[in-house]
């Protein structure tokens, strides 16, 4: 019988390197983590961003940077979700609005566009002098995606936290379901720095 897979732990890359341990095809997933204490000097990111830097670029653009060409009919932008397809700039909206939440999720045009938006919702949390950040993903690949995922929505909190004069705080993160290639299992399971911890020198290589 599949579970859901529950982590919660304040070092992002300690929380990633348990959801492959726990990882189970097509169960949910809930992380959470402290995105400030993302480590993206450790061998081990080091290793990750080389052998998958396109997720990671692409997760960027998909979420920060505004299309300059009529999106395709294979393609969507997460920035364009958030700033302007629905008619509002949700972003700018929330600001006003903290109760509110950013929906990336059309339910007229969605169930039948392919490919499907897999980040349907976030939402903004003031916590005393910290700004949490909630997000919620349709499916997840917990290789490809889950930590670029996390690298960016930080670059969106902290420009959130210096508008409203807060600190970066927590990141609630859940997954309806999560996947992985059996290849790229394997290859990340094979890394020393995977099984060794991620207490090396950040010089060693």
């Amino acid at each position: 019988m599949q579970k859901s897979i529950i982590v919660v732990n304040d070092k992002p890359l300690e929380a990633w390197r348990e959801v492959i341990k726990k990882f189970q095809p097509g169960c949910p997933l809930f992380v959470e983590t402290d995105l400030s204490q993302l480590d993206l000097d450790s061998c081990l990111f080091k290793k990750y961003y080389d052998s998958f830097k396109w997720h990671f670029r692409d997760s960027h653009r998909s979420l920060m940077i505004e299309m300059q060409r009529a999106l395709t009919r294979y393609e969507f932008s997460y920035y364009d979700r958030i700033h302007t397809y629905f008619g509002v700039d949700q972003l700018k909206h929330i600001r006003n609005k903290p109760n509110d939440i950013i929906c990336n999720w059309d339910p007229v045009k969605d169930p039948t566009n392919q490919p499907k938006p897999c980040f349907i919702t976030l939402k903004l949390i003031p916590d005393g002098k910290h700004l949490n950040i909630s997000v919620t993903f349709r499916t997840r690949d917990v290789i490809r995606r889950l930590y670029p995922n996390w690298v960016v929505l930080f670059a969106l909190l902290q420009e959130e936290c210096k508008l409203r004069n807060r600190k970066p705080g927590k990141l609630f993160d859940y997954s309806n379901q999560v996947m992985a290639r059996k290849e790229d299992l394997l290859r990340v399971n094979a890394w020393d720095e995977f099984d060794r911890g991620l207490g090396e020198s950040k010089n060693n290589d």
